[in-house]
């Protein structure tokens, strides 16, 4: 398991002091969970109330939204998951930098749960491994990752934290921004 902190992009800060991690664990029956804690003044974040039954749904990253995305070198391509607090999920596919977009048939959804209080707020995204990239289950492709969330806050200002920001503005899907290595 890996544990990193994401930096909310100096463009766009949020209005109240917080932290953002992220837990990464590889499971052993190659399933990937991924365990987003968000420390602070949790209470100024609007997240969508929980689902009954959550679904796929797209425009997640209009509100409070917590992200993947996948890529193989050297390979351009590259799959995106959105997880919102409330469960729903997306899930892209991309051909090359924010080109080709298509949503990706899945036959078993992601697994998004919520746990939030005053001062944290936790959601958890556990991804069967019919949801990674088929060559994520390779040993000889190198897995790149990158983590990103967009906090929303009451007066509509938004908030957008990566692992790393290699532009001027927030722009999660440049492959720069893929800096963790999974083995």
């Amino acid at each position: 398991m890996a544990t990193v902190s994401l930096q909310f992009h100096p463009s766009r800060p949020p209005t109240a002091k917080f932290s953002l991690r992220c837990d990464v664990a590889y499971g052993p029956h190659q399933d990937l969970k991924l365990q987003f804690e968000l420390l602070g003044d949790v209470e100024r974040i609007l997240t969508a109330p929980p689902t009954a039954r959550p679904s796929r749904r797209d425009g997640l990253w209009q509100a409070t939204c917590f992200e993947a995305f996948i890529r193989f070198e050297p390979s351009a391509s590259y799959r995106e998951y959105n997880f919102s607090p409330s469960g729903d999920w997306a899930i892209y596919d991309f051909s090359d930098y924010r080109s080709g977009m298509t949503p990706t048939d899945v036959a078993i959804a992601p697994k998004v749960s919520m746990e939030r209080s005053s001062q944290r707020l936790s959601i958890e995204a556990h991804l069967d491994p019919s949801l990674l990239p088929k060559p994520f289950h390779s040993e000889r492709a190198p897995l790149r990752l990158g983590l990103s969330a967009i906090l929303l806050e009451p007066e509509g200002s938004m908030s957008f934290w990566a692992l790393h920001h290699p532009t001027p503005t927030p722009d999660f899907h440049d492959s720069e921004g893929f800096c963790l290595s999974i083995p």
